[in-house]
């Protein structure tokens, strides 16, 4: 599926801000009569109003390295790019598997 663009975007969450403003107004009656009203998905409204995150804002449960770790990975790569070693996929799995290790992951 296509990512919507920055205007879409931006009219979509103004959308969803009036649609949250019309329910705790007591202008509109129901989540999905707002949703109806905003052109917005009601799952997405449902979602706003109980403040539950989104899912881009949520971390990965299967990510196992840290982000921490993961800008210690970068340096390392820049680090060994500066020096005229631009490392191989094997040599990054090593620096993490290395990492993970220490942590006892």
């Amino acid at each position: 599926m296509a990512q919507p663009n920055t205007a879409q975007s931006r009219c979509n969450e103004a959308n969803i801000l009036l649609a949250i403003l019309a329910i705790q107004r007591r202008q509109i009656g129901s989540v999905r009569q707002a949703a109806a009203t905003y052109n917005v998905p009601n799952s997405t409204l449902a979602d706003q109003l109980a403040r539950k995150p989104s899912q881009r804002d949520c971390q990965p449960n299967l990510q196992k390295v840290t982000p921490i770790k993961e800008e210690v990975i970068v340096a390392r790569i820049l680090d060994l790019n500066l020096r005229g070693f631009p490392p191989s996929l094997n040599n990054v799995r090593y620096i993490a598997n290395k990492l993970l290790a220490k942590r006892g992951a």
